[in-house]
């Protein structure tokens, strides 16, 4: 593993445990319906299958927001993750190792 400097690991930890934070601290997240257009387009089915047509002109034509609610122990790993990440660059810290 290449030696990383104490303070990316600082940093990122703060990054993770933030970005979990604000996963337990939102219920949903609502897609404008520009973006659930796209979401669509990427993932969607095919256009060649009924269902497909059908969702294509559901989401094209009634403007239609995606929502979606991350799992409850996603924000728990993130915040769990990003404090383990920010005690070892302290700790490399503390022992002069960055």
């Amino acid at each position: 593993m290449p030696n990383i400097a104490y303070h990316v690991w600082i940093y990122v930890g703060l990054m993770v445990g933030l970005a979990g934070l604000q996963l337990r601290m939102i219920d949903t997240f609502v897609f404008t319906p520009e973006s659930t257009q796209v979401l669509n387009d990427w993932m969607g089915p095919k256009t060649d299958a009924p269902t497909g047509a059908i969702q294509r002109w559901a989401v094209n034509e009634n403007l239609v927001r995606k929502q979606y609610q991350p799992p409850l122990w996603l924000g728990y790993a993130l915040i769990s993750t990003g404090g383990v990440l920010f005690v070892h660059g302290w700790l490399l810290r503390k022992a002069g190792k960055g």
